[in-house]
């Protein structure tokens, strides 16, 4: 499912989605259900809440390059069927719940493998819920911010504390 959210008066809005209609893909075989104003607002309130799923073992926000969104997400769902995600196309936020889990070293060997893509997208993912047991075994701060803080520690680098020290 794709949901299109277009904000804007009335005019705007209906040249809005008479655009999507047009651009839509040849041979599409979904329906396409539009939703005005007050019927809409549930659908909205879902969006907002999605980040916040309560359902979920583990989550995760993804961020990348805006064009590397779609093939993000599609290699998500190829690696773990039944995720749940939420992704902004125009800013290359992607939010991911997975209900059901593995072993930590499963969900670890997961993870590399979508921070990769998330790399190649020039992004990072840092885990935002998992069980508390696993947080000394998964980079939840990611690839890119854990390069940060090891480089930090490093003695003679700006930022270590023995750099800080030596002034």
């Amino acid at each position: 499912m794709i949901i299109v959210g277009f904000e804007d008066n009335s005019q705007a809005v209906a040249w809005q989605i008479e655009q999507l209609i047009k651009e839509r893909l040849p041979g599409s075989t979904g329906a396409l259900i539009t939703r005005f104003s007050v019927t809409a607002d549930p659908l909205w309130q879902a969006l907002i809440d999605f980040p916040l799923h309560p359902d979920s073992t583990f989550s995760f926000k993804a961020n990348m390059v805006s064009s590397a969104t779609a093939d993000f997400c599609r290699h998500t769902e190829e690696l773990i069927p039944g995720i749940r995600i939420q992704a902004h196309a125009g800013n290359g936020i992607v939010i991911g719940h997975i209900v059901h889990l593995g072993t930590v070293s499963q969900v670890r060997a997961t993870l590399e493998r979508l921070q990769a893509a998330a790399i190649a997208g020039q992004g990072n993912i840092v885990v935002t819920r998992s069980p508390p047991e696993w947080k000394r075994e998964l980079p939840i701060w990611g690839v890119a911010a854990g390069r940060r803080l090891a480089d930090a520690r490093r003695p003679g680098k700006t930022g270590s504390p023995s750099a800080l020290q030596s002034g």
